[in-house]
């Protein structure tokens, strides 16, 4: 697995964050930016979810 990173720009809309790329940090060869979307009020402290806002991409889940 590549390891890279980006800068995201995030914004609040209703009950919903946006994440959209920036710019590159460390980029690796092949890989694209994605941006995010995250709703508010997470029913569950130790976990995230959301969905990536990219083509034929899905969800995503961060767990503490």
């Amino acid at each position: 697995m590549k390891s890279g990173s980006y800068r995201l720009t995030a914004r609040v809309s209703g009950d919903v964050v946006i994440f959209k790329p920036d710019d590159w940090l460390r980029r690796p060869d092949g890989y694209a930016m994605v941006g995010f979307r995250v709703p508010l009020g997470a029913p569950d402290a130790n976990k995230i979810r959301g969905q990536v806002t990219a083509p034929h991409c899905e969800s995503f889940t961060f767990r503490r």
